[in-house]
């Protein structure tokens, strides 16, 4: 459990655990998110890396139609390319799925801490008191406890 957790004020045990297993679905939506973004990043150079070729090494050494090019393309060893894009767009895809889930579950279990937060920080002073819990998890972790806007 992290330590600003556990040294958290006015906070029983389960509010703990589930603000610690909000962090921890944070932080899978945001390594998703970022090896989404890397995959996005290597599929877009690949592609430009690969018209490019097409230009220059196919397009201008023939100086003929584009089908005719096509069809001298996929013909060569050139495939190799072809795949390797098609593996980076799939991979890219599949994490753009994981960080769509990962994301859905992270704001769920948000949305329910703060509807829960009235049973959570159930006396008056403590529920004086839950802006404190909800400073240090917008402070600390960038995760916003006062609304339920993403």
């Amino acid at each position: 459990m992290e330590r600003q957790i556990k040294d958290l004020p006015y906070t029983d045990q389960p509010t703990k655990h589930m603000l610690q297993g909000l962090i921890e679905r944070k932080r899978e939506f945001e390594t998703y998110k970022q090896k989404c973004l890397v995959w996005q990043i290597i599929t877009f150079v690949e592609v430009i890396i690969f018209i490019v070729f097409i230009y220059f090494n196919v397009y201008q050494r023939l100086e003929t139609d584009l089908l005719f090019v096509l069809f001298y393309f996929f013909q060569s060893s050139h495939l190799f390319a072809v795949l390797l894009i098609a593996f980076s767009y799939s991979t890219a895809v599949y994490f753009k799925k994981k960080e769509e889930k990962a994301e859905k579950e992270y704001h769920e279990l948000r949305w329910e801490i703060i509807d829960k937060s009235t049973d959570f920080w159930k006396s008056e002073e403590e529920w004086m008191n839950r802006d404190k819990v909800f400073s240090v998890m917008k402070k600390e972790f960038d995760i916003n406890l006062y609304y339920k806007t993403k």
